[in-house]
């Protein structure tokens, strides 16, 4: 149950949120790489990946709580 909220939050992320943390997370990839990757600089990747995990965080949490209109936003 927890694996499918992860998946559908995100799912409901905008892709370059979902792009660098699947590229962080899942792909396990160096930040150096992930801005090669999403042609950005390294501290470019890490701003993006630090801003987009509390993305995640809250949708997960509004998917906990039943709010789909939370997670939606």
């Amino acid at each position: 149950e927890e694996e499918a909220r992860i998946r559908l939050a995100m799912e409901l992320l905008p892709p370059p949120d979902r792009k660098v943390l699947v590229l962080r997370i899942f792909e396990e990839k160096g930040f150096k790489e992930i801005g090669r990757t999403l042609g950005i600089g390294e501290s470019g990747a890490r701003m993006r990946f630090r801003r987009a995990l509390p993305k995640l965080s809250r949708k997960v949490e509004s998917l906990r709580k039943g709010d789909l209109g939370g997670a939606l936003t």
